[in-house]
């Protein structure tokens, strides 16, 4: 029943997260080889730049990989866009009705696995329900979501720009908590 198929999804999805990694680690050997060094250096070498510097190094290296020519479906309006980005910002509050019971069967299936990969694999797989849900239910691609968001200026919405504080302040108070 949907119980097996919902476990078929999600061994799919950590097929392809593991998938990802193992690509990724492989560029990452490819690269430093090139490069003379070994992991421990480059790691070293990390451990010396600010976070911010990091950050900046990060989102440039993201700049530089968007496609300028995304193409907006003028279905693409603000309003559904900001429909679109309260609904999959509530998914990762787990505040989404729709899929609750798909991420507490999630949550569950990842406390049989090792914490410190529980989380990296929790984000791997909420970025394909994220791009399924782009793509079933609104018939657009991640890039063509993210092209309407910064287009329609979403995050400056005052509703939107509310949330995210109280998100950004709720957050805090959870970290210093802990």
């Amino acid at each position: 029943g949907i119980n097996a198929e919902y476990m078929g999804y999600l061994q799919v999805c950590e097929d392809c997260y593991n998938m990802e990694k193992e690509i990724s680690e492989e560029y990452m050997t490819r690269a430093l080889s090139k490069m003379g060094m070994e992991r421990e250096e480059y790691e070293e070498g990390l451990t010396h730049i600010s976070r911010d510097k990091l950050q900046e190094i990060m989102s440039q290296r993201h700049l530089a990989t968007e496609k300028e020519d995304v193409s907006l479906p003028f279905t693409l309006t603000k309003s559904k866009t900001k429909e679109m980005f309260k609904e999959i910002s509530n998914l990762q509050d787990k505040n989404n009705d729709k899929y609750n019971t798909l991420l507490e069967k999630l949550e569950a299936y990842s406390a049989t696995v090792d914490p410190m990969a529980a989380g990296e694999v929790l984000m791997g797989i909420m970025q394909y329900l994220i791009a399924d849900i782009l793509f079933n239910e609104y018939k657009v691609t991640e890039d063509q979501y993210q092209a309407a968001i910064e287009k329609h200026r979403i995050m400056e919405d005052p509703e939107i720009a509310k949330s995210m504080q109280q998100k950004a302040m709720m957050y805090e108070m959870m970290m210093g908590m802990g």
